[in-house]
């Protein structure tokens, strides 16, 4: 700990500077006795914890959430030690407040002795520059990672209590499939760092984007670096991983050494081809070459992580799965999580970036499904896909997009393809997770299909399956013969990275059927929840004419709950537009059925007088 300047503002209360004291702008508690009760606290310090007044409690109950390491430094300087500075980190009706505290020896007469004065100040409040800095850190960090067929990846941001803007983690899959890890943090904290830090992320993304090799990217990063006062000094480290072998090309400036977890749970440091810090006309890093086995994870972090032990553990066990939980974390999740929770210093002062990369123990298999054209095996469809993205833990919105392109397309098969038969033929569907981290759609069917209208200005001519289609996927390849019609969709997949500790939350949006039930109020309301797609989209409509009178009455559909909407739901919605008296459709934003709607254009025709239309 820093030794703090000699506190001039708060010093103890006496009678006659009662009113100075309550008056002052910062927060400062005076402590006394070894149990370390409040004895005094000023206006400053009762507005910003609220509740029951501090006066007589111990201070780890008159600063919730305040831990044994703060009490003990509290302790210290109430035992003769020289005035300190801290951070502590408290919780304030459940907002995480971190606080920078100078703590003093006091001396009192009387059976409590010694005591100790706490003068703080806020350091990451509502409207700080901390705050405004940390938003924007987190704005540049990618959101999401890859999903690959041969690792699985973890990302994870924590920023730190004080010092925060500087670090970072990126994830690049080149065009020939390439993967590309990097973590890196530059020297000082703000906005500075955070505009430093986003110059040269994107200086190495474009180099590595592009094909650049690791010793030129990191030789063009060098410069650039050089070109930046706020650039010097950075520290990086970059793997390029062949995804299917699993040999890995790796260099680092300034930078921890990436480390392997092996199956056994053992860390084996790659600190090899080390170089000096970015932009100080330095020897260039040596490119070191190694290969990850089945069952191994990457670990890359960066400098913070290890500002209380100095170096990593020779072992890092991991929970078993579901001992957290039904929900098993990933390994490369778990992996994570446990070095976090080992090695992070509380409170953290400055962030820390991390990257895992887990080689799986087999690649995730394609899905191959068929099915005979009855709109009736669609949830069966939407089913099997949802446990097949679920177990690669994807983010909400893949795992909102993706069970729409394929069902949409089984359900123009189902509805199209087959139309001029008696007897219904057979969907086929294949799901294949391509080394990019795109998925590839397959479905198929031996009948025509309408021709399909693109995604241009006539779109809407070939019916709102297709619009959903276009609009989630990365391409669409229509193929129509006189065989049958063969349609390719190419979506991303990507999965959550987390900027802050703590378990990634599970979502799951399909899997229940479909229930409606009535709200009473004035509009009542239809309140559905489970799928509407084109198998359940009958129930609801009868719902609607029954609680709006045929239309003629005001109703509300409140797809909040609703964990599908198909282009069959968008179509009703689109025709009670016409209603005499169009219904109120509330479906907020984040939720699958706003995302619907806000892609589909969903809106209100001009003639109903403003009375239909999503709310979100």
């Amino acid at each position: 700990m820093t030794r703090p300047p000699e506190p001039t503002a708060a010093r103890a209360p006496d009678p006659s500077g009662a009113a100075a004291f309550e008056d002052l702008p910062t927060p400062v508690w005076e402590t006394t006795g070894p149990d370390h009760r409040v004895g005094t606290a000023n206006r400053a310090a009762r507005e910003l914890v609220g509740g029951p007044s501090p006066l007589g409690r111990p201070l780890h109950r008159a600063l919730p959430g305040l831990d044994a390491d703060a009490l003990a430094r509290v302790a210290a300087v109430r035992a003769g030690g020289a005035p300190e500075r801290v951070v502590w980190v408290i919780d304030l009706d459940g907002r995480r407040a971190v606080l920078e505290a100078d703590l003093v020896p006091v001396a009192r007469p009387g059976p409590d002795g010694a005591g100790v004065l706490v003068q703080a100040r806020e350091v990451d409040g509502p409207g700080s520059d901390r705050a405004a800095t940390r938003t924007a850190q987190q704005a540049l960090l990618p959101g999401t990672l890859p999903v690959l067929p041969g690792f699985e990846l973890a990302g994870r941001y924590v920023p730190g209590a004080v010092a925060t803007g500087g670090d970072w983690f990126d994830v690049v899959v080149t065009d020939d499939g390439a993967v590309v890890l990097q973590t890196g943090d530059v020297v000082g904290d703000g906005p500075a760092a955070a505009a430093a830090m986003a110059s040269l992320r994107a200086v190495l993304r474009t180099a590595l984007a592009e094909g650049t090799g690791l010793a030129d990217a990191l030789a063009l990063l060098d410069r650039a670096a050089g070109r930046d006062a706020d650039g010097r000094g950075a520290a990086v480290c970059v793997v390029v991983l062949d995804p299917t072998t699993g040999a890995f090309a790796h260099a680092r400036c300034g930078h921890p050494a990436p480390a392997v977890r092996g199956v056994d749970g053992a860390l084996r440091l790659l600190d090899a081809g080390g170089a000096p810090p970015l932009g100080l006309d330095a020897a260039p890093p040596v490119v070191d070459h190694d290969r990850l086995e089945p069952g191994e994870t990457l670990l890359l972090h960066t400098r913070g992580l290890l500002a209380r032990t100095g170096a990593l553990p020779a072992a890092l066990p991991v929970p078993a799965p579901g001992a957290h939980g039904p929900r098993a974390a990933g390994p490369a999740d778990a992996v994570s999580d446990a070095l976090l929770g080992a090695l992070l210093p509380r409170p953290l002062d400055g962030d820390v970036a991390l990257l895992a990369a887990h080689r799986r123990d087999e690649p995730v298999r394609e899905l191959l499904l068929a099915m005979p054209a009855d709109v009736g095996r669609l949830g069966d469809l939407r089913e099997r896909l949802t446990a097949w993205l679920d177990a690669l833990d994807v983010a909400v919105e893949t795992l909102t997009a993706l069970p729409l392109v394929v069902t949409e397309l089984a359900s123009n098969a189902v509805e199209h393809a087959y139309a001029d038969v008696d007897a219904p033929g057979e969907v086929r569907v294949s799901v294949v997770l391509e080394r990019t981290g795109d998925v590839r759609v397959v479905v198929e069917d031996d009948g025509r299909w309408r021709p399909d209208p693109g995604p241009g200005p006539d779109r809407h001519a070939g019916g709102l399956g297709l619009v959903v289609v276009h609009e989630l996927a990365r391409t669409v390849d229509i193929d129509t013969g006189s065989s049958g019609t063969r349609v390719t969709a190419v979506c991303a997949a990507r999965r959550p990275a987390v900027v802050s500790r703590g378990a990634v939350p599970a979502l799951r949006i399909v899997g229940d059927p479909l229930t409606l039930h009535d709200r009473p109020g004035t509009p009542p309301a239809v309140v559905v929840a489970g799928p509407v797609d084109t198998a359940t989209v009958a129930q609801l409509r009868a719902a609607v004419l029954r609680v709006s009178a045929g239309g003629t009455r005001p109703v509300v559909v409140d797809l909040t709950a609703a964990t599908v909407l198909s282009s069959a739901g968008v179509r009703l919605l689109h025709e009670t537009t016409g209603f005499p008296v169009p219904p109120q459709v509330v479906a907020p934003g984040g939720t699958p059925s706003g995302e619907v709607l806000r892609m589909t254009g969903f809106t209100r025709r001009p003639d109903t007088g403003g009375r239909s239309g999503a709310r979100t």
